[in-house]
């Protein structure tokens, strides 16, 4: 399997069986949504780590959740629209980190 390859999940109900082709643009986001999703998670059971920092981290955490769900929508709908927000992502995503 080549890293341009798709990779293919399959879902199954009792009634009938569909798959889903995630491209890598839909992997990464999906990747994404799940790790931010989890650390919001982890710092909302666990208030004390943040101390008077928890408003802002939170807010942070839940527009970046904000951006995932976007980007994952334009992913998963394969627009040339992605194609113009895939040169974006690079310099979004550094803001993020920054």
């Amino acid at each position: 399997m080549t890293p341009s390859d798709s990779m293919a999940v399959s879902v199954r109900s009792p009634k009938e069986a569909s798959t889903v082709r995630l491209d890598d643009n839909s992997l990464i986001a999906v990747i994404r949504l799940a790790l931010a999703t989890s650390v919001l998670l982890v710092f909302y059971l666990a208030p004390s780590t943040l101390g008077r920092q928890r408003p802002a981290v939170l807010t942070v955490l839940l527009l970046y959740i904000l951006y995932s769900v976007i980007q994952l929508g334009l992913a998963l709908r394969g627009t040339a629209y992605i194609a113009k927000f895939k040169v974006w992502t690079l310099w979004i995503d550094l803001g993020w980190y920054v």
